[in-house]
């Protein structure tokens, strides 16, 4: 598809893709959006899909739904670590409860945010506002730069965002996905000057804080990506959406404990339930707490058998490289 024409025809497509593991969540959108001139182009869990649609033009809007096993924050990171998913219009639901994540999420990129149990009179004035505000001024400017890079213009698209980071409406959102391809070229320090100069105008943007802590894990640097992580989190303590992220680097840096304590964190908020139990165990198992760690799955003994098995067989595999 050509976005040459984006400026007459400021949506070349007014197709909208729902991010969901719901089975007819997306009948209903399609049935609201239908009435606002929008289409429903796909449902899908996969994010890699969702972002290849964008890519392809047949999408320009993303709906992320918010539920105990597809977590919309875990959604919105994802989208946020890509250049061309942070600047896509999206419109993210929050389960009553993770009501508390609403003022993180909207600083996480610029999403509009309607809360469960879904309605006509929440869905459709959020709808429709989120694509009033991306149909104007800079947003507009933002969602047309993007068109450049997605058809193949990248230098293009990459100078329009650049100049647009002066408009401070949008400056976070620049700054995110410039540095993020900016990393991706090898310009480390740049892409530091940049969010550190962001950060310095908005201290607050979760966005920003986000993809600089990423940027020192990426860059082994997992001291420094603590730091801003921790920050993140005092910024919005009533946030899950940092503390994997401190998981990760207290892995990094040796500290074993600190991890373990990030993951109970997760675990008495029933966040990701599908993995922290039986990372939790893992590193439960590996410092001799076994009966934490028991305790930590014991809704499900075969993850319990398989963590235990594997421990043992690592550490025979230790013992004969040793004795060798």
């Amino acid at each position: 598809m050509n976005f040459q024409a984006a400026r007459k025809s400021s949506w070349p497509a007014q197709g909208s893709i729902v991010l969901t593991r719901a089975t007819n969540l997306h009948m209903l959108i399609r049935e609201l959006v239908r009435s606002l001139g929008w289409t429903v182009t796909e449902a899908t869990d996969s994010i890699q899909s969702a972002l290849h649609s964008v890519r392809k033009g047949a999408t320009t809007l993303l709906i992320v739904d918010d539920t105990p096993d597809f977590p919309a924050i875990e959604t919105m990171r994802h989208l946020m670590r890509d250049p061309v998913g942070a600047i896509t219009p999206t419109l993210v639901f929050a389960q009553d409860q993770t009501k508390a994540e609403t003022p993180a999420l909207q600083r996480l990129g610029r999403p509009s945010v309607v809360e469960k149990p879904l309605t006509p009179s929440k869905f459709q004035p959020a709808f429709q506002s989120l694509v009033r505000r991306w149909d104007e001024g800079p947003w507009l400017s933002l969602r047309q730069a993007k068109y450049e890079i997605i058809n193949g213009n990248l230098n293009s698209g990459l100078k329009q965002i650049a100049r647009l980071s002066e408009q401070e409406a949008v400056h976070t959102l620049c700054a995110t996905t410039l540095s993020i391809q900016l990393r991706t070229m090898g310009k480390i320090k740049e892409a530091e000057t940049l969010l550190l100069n962001c950060l310095k105008r908005s201290p607050r943007d979760l966005g920003a804080l986000m993809a600089l802590g990423d940027l020192y894990i990426h860059t082994a640097m997992p001291k420094l990506a603590h730091r801003v992580f921790a920050g993140a989190r005092n910024a919005y303590p009533g946030s899950m959406i940092p503390v994997a992220d401190l998981m990760q680097a207290a892995l990094m840096m040796g500290q074993i404990q600190d991890a373990i304590g990030y993951l109970y964190t997760m675990f008495k908020a029933a966040h990701q339930m599908d993995k922290v139990p039986q990372y939790l165990a893992r590193l439960l198992y590996s410092e001799g707490r076994e009966g934490e760690a028991e305790k930590v799955v014991n809704h499900n003994r075969a993850a319990f058998s398989r963590i235990q098995a594997a421990w043992n067989s690592a550490e025979s595999a230790n013992n004969l490289a040793a004795a060798g």
